[in-house]
């Protein structure tokens, strides 16, 4: 699957099976988990290297369309769990003009993070995690959830990363979670990447006291509180 035929296959539906068979799609896949190992807080140390800043993440339009292929890709005699995630990106430049783009990228189970040493806690920081304020100042038993399910990116942290993560969040009547689609990225795919995990796969708690919504949207604040 070349860059220039990812309309087709978007609007084709044939999504897994054109990753699957492109050599294109598996260099990404290589070089995204190539950079995931020799960019780990435990390599960059060994060698004697800094730490490793992320690239601010583009946020220049509103996603129209995303589609998903779960991957099990073997690299370096080991199996990895990834999902390529691929984006129709709506462009406005004025009123009444629209262009689209297509991106790619990889969603990374946090248990790769942690394997390879991302959750290292950093030595010079404090971290400070609040969501968005709700309405009611009542905390509702989705605030608690949150509250426990948010972690900070040891690698964000220690490299002086911070920034806020705005998340649409589509669920079910019992709670559980459909889908994760970012409204406003953060501008570094480590604090994007908590976000979004924190949700995927998950089950939100009902709160008896209001009627549960198709949906929510979360902004997340990530603060670095350092020492005065």
């Amino acid at each position: 699957m070349r860059p220039a035929h990812l309309a087709a296959v978007m609007d084709s539906g044939t999504l897994c099976p054109s990753v699957q068979h492109s050599r294109h799609a598996s260099k990404l896949v290589a070089h995204t988990l190539r950079d995931i190992i020799r960019n780990s807080p435990p390599y960059r140390q060994a060698h004697h290297l800094p730490p490793v800043i992320p690239h601010p993440a583009q946020n220049d339009g509103s996603v129209k369309k995303e589609l998903y292929c779960p991957l099990s890709p073997l690299f370096r005699h080991e199996k990895w769990k990834i999902i390529y995630v691929l984006q129709k990106v709506a462009h406005e430049p004025k009123p009444g003009w629209v262009s689209y783009s297509y991106k790619e990228g990889m969603e990374i189970s946090t248990m790769i993070w942690d394997r390879y040493g991302y959750n290292q806690e950093p030595v010079h920081a404090h971290k400070k995690i609040n969501p968005a304020p709700h309405a009611t100042t009542r905390v509702t038993p989705l605030d608690l959830w949150i509250q426990q399910h948010l972690s900070y990116p040891a690698a964000a942290s220690s490299a002086g990363i911070d920034g806020y993560t705005t998340v649409r969040v589509r669920i079910t009547r019992l709670g559980k979670v459909r889908s994760v689609r970012f409204v406003k990225s953060s501008g570094s795919i480590l604090l994007d990447n908590a976000t979004m995990n924190m949700f995927m796969g998950q089950t939100l708690p009902n709160d008896p006291h209001t009627k549960m919504s198709d949906h929510i949207d979360l902004t997340v604040k990530y603060i670095i509180v350092r020492p005065s």
